[in-house]
């Protein structure tokens, strides 16, 4: 083999590891911004106005991708969620988020009462060229809060 051919395929193998590198990163990028939201709406008991500042915060400091693309129209999404039949709204929407993330509130199954959230976060990679095609979604939810007693 001659040495040109050679260094094509150290290119490559190198181009092959640091695309690996990137992904986990990204992933645990997302990852965690669902756990910090997921954290943040079981310390408030719900989707409040001072849920959203602490998210807000955490996922600034985080440096978790800022986006006023709606993510959350996305058919993976939607298809998702309603294979898990919820069929609320996204709550992030109506608080204008600037980051991009979902937050839906689902009703309990009756026998154990309340509600929890559905938290979706996404994957985003900035490639150009291929653009807005390389976004994965990371789905979470919490426990179940303000569980309704029938005394």
């Amino acid at each position: 083999m001659g040495s040109s051919m050679l260094l094509y395929i150290v290119v490559i193998i190198v181009g092959i590891v640091m695309l690996l590198f990137v992904s986990i990163i990204s992933y645990a990028k997302a990852y965690s911004a669902k756990n910090k939201i997921v954290s943040a709406l079981e310390t408030f008991e719900g989707y409040t106005k001072d849920t959203k500042a602490e998210i807000d915060t955490d996922l600034s400091k985080l440096g978790y991708t800022v986006t006023s693309k709606d993510y959350c129209s996305n058919s993976r999404v939607k298809q998702h969620l309603e294979d898990l039949n919820i069929n609320s709204s996204n709550l992030n929407d109506a608080s204008g988020g600037k980051f991009g993330y979902c937050v839906y509130e689902v009703q309990a199954a009756s026998e154990a009462g309340g509600k929890y959230y559905m938290v979706v976060t996404f994957i985003n990679f900035n490639i150009p060229f291929i653009g807005e095609n390389l976004v994965f979604p990371v789905y979470g939810q919490t426990k179940i809060i303000a569980k309704n007693y029938n005394y």
